[in-house]
């Protein structure tokens, strides 16, 4: 109805899942088996929730391929330059509506970090050298 959410509407939003891996850094996926696959370990199931279609004030959020096989995540269509899109994991706010919170983006040791929270960005920061890149856009908690 072109207003925000009443609760979790079926198919309006879909969950994101963060795995980890020792040789490929952190990972983001739609895809549970897959965050689970190889070296990946899974740290959060249903970390946090992107639109499902385009919808205003909405823009995609691209999964890149770089070429160490890493993945690289962001709202640009040239993935920054970083390698080639690999998909869309869905649509990202530009700004806090609806019960949005901040993503992001931190970097360190090839690896580039996505985080929800305050203290996981600054002890990421203070205890592991990510530099932090900024903000990517706003996601939320549920669907």
């Amino acid at each position: 109805d072109a207003q925000c959410d009443e609760g979790g509407v079926a198919g309006c939003r879909q969950p994101v899942h963060r795995a980890s891996s020792p040789t490929l850094g952190h990972f983001y996926t739609l895809d549970l088996a897959e965050a689970s696959s190889g070296d990946f370990k899974l740290e959060f199931q249903n970390y946090y929730h992107l639109y499902t279609q385009q919808l205003p004030g909405l823009v995609p959020f691209h999964r890149c391929l770089k070429g160490d096989g890493r993945r690289f995540y962001t709202t640009s269509a040239t993935c920054e330059g970083a390698g080639p899109v690999e998909c869309v994991l869905g649509f990202i706010g530009t700004e806090a509506a609806c019960g949005a919170v901040p993503l992001y983006r931190l970097y360190g040791n090839g690896d580039h970090f996505y985080t929800v929270s305050d203290a996981e960005r600054d002890t990421a920061i203070a205890m592991y050298g990510y530099l932090f890149e900024g903000q990517v856009g706003f996601v939320w908690p549920g669907p």
